[in-house]
């Protein structure tokens, strides 16, 4: 397991979308994280991810889904901690 991390600014996201897949932006799994509880402005996740899937992040509110965050990659090794900063940008159409 992996621990993801990220932060969100604003308070309006309803859950999280973990994209992974291997090749960057093209994404063939699609896990649904929910809402995690932030400590303080950050939001963890446990989740499986393999040694060279690429992910991105998504935030979901009442308006759609964000884009995608900044694309990442798992680097070897057996306890890392990943981080990602979730750009937020509301989808089209939201408020």
């Amino acid at each position: 397991m992996s621990t993801l991390r990220w932060t969100h600014p604003g308070n309006d996201a309803t859950s999280f979308t973990a994209h992974l897949g291997l090749s960057p932006n093209i994404y063939t799994e699609h896990v649904e994280l929910g809402l995690p509880v932030p400590a303080g402005d950050i939001y963890t996740a446990e989740l499986a991810v393999p040694v060279g899937t690429y992910y991105a992040l998504t935030a979901i509110n009442a308006g759609g889904e964000s884009d995608y965050s900044n694309v990442l990659v798992p680097e070897p090794a057996s306890a890392l901690l990943f981080g990602a900063l979730l750009l937020w940008r509301l989808a089209k159409g939201a408020s």
